[in-house]
C-alpha cells in the first residue's frame, strides 16, 4: 500500500455511516462507544451447552481496522483529527504515540532566531557549530550574569 493509496476506505464498516457518530461532542461517551463498536467489533464468546463450546456472536471488527489505525497514526500530532479512527479515540492514539516516541515526530517547530539565547542553545542540542551571533549573545548573556551575581554579593556583604 502506498503513502497517497486510500483505496482501502471502500471497505470500512463506516462507509456511509454518519460522520458525527465518529466524532461525538465533548463528553458523548455513549456515541463513542459505538463507533468504537463499529471499529473493533462487538462480539462475545457464548458457550453452547450442547456442544459445550465457545464460539463469538455479534458484528466482526471492521476489516481495514489496521489500515485506518496505521493511515491517522501516520499524520502528525498536530494533524491528527479528533474522533475514533482505527478503533482508538484521539487520546488512546496520543498515549501510543507517546509510548512509541512519535509524538513528537512531524510537529514543525520554527527554530530560534540567532543572536539570541534560544539560538545559542539550538545549535548545542542540535550539536552544531554556534555561529558569531549567537556566540556573542552567549557572552554578552555570561557578562551581564556576572554583574548580576557581583551585585548580589555585595548587596549580602
Amino acid at each position: 500500500m502506498e503513502v497517497g493509496d486510500l483505496s482501502w476506505m471502500v471497505n470500512a464498516t463506516c462507509r456511509g455511516l454518519s460522520p458525527n457518530l465518529f466524532h461525538p461532542e465533548r463528553g458523548d461517551v455513549g456515541t463513542q462507544r459505538e463507533a468504537l463498536k463499529i471499529c473493533n467489533g462487538d462480539q462475545r464468546r457464548v458457550k453452547d451447552f450442547k456442544t459445550r463450546k465457545f464460539h463469538l456472536v455479534g458484528a466482526p471488527p471492521c476489516p481495514v481496522k489496521e489500515q485506518c489505525a496505521n493511515y491517522i497514526l501516520s499524520m502528525s500530532s498536530a494533524e491528527d483529527m479528533c474522533g475514533v479512527y482505527g478503533g482508538m479515540t484521539h487520546k488512546q492514539r496520543q498515549l501510543k504515540r507517546r509510548q512509541e516516541g512519535t509524538h513528537h515526530l512531524n510537529v514543525t517547530r520554527k527554530r530560534p532566531p540567532c543572536g539570541t539565547m534560544a539560538g545559542y542553545a539550538a545549535h548545542l542540542r542540535r550539536k552544531e557549530p554556534t555561529c558569531d551571533a549567537c556566540r556573542q549573545q552567549n557572552a554578552l548573556w555570561k557578562a551581564e550574569h556576572k554583574q548580576r551575581v557581583a551585585g548580589r554579593e555585595e548587596d549580602v556583604a
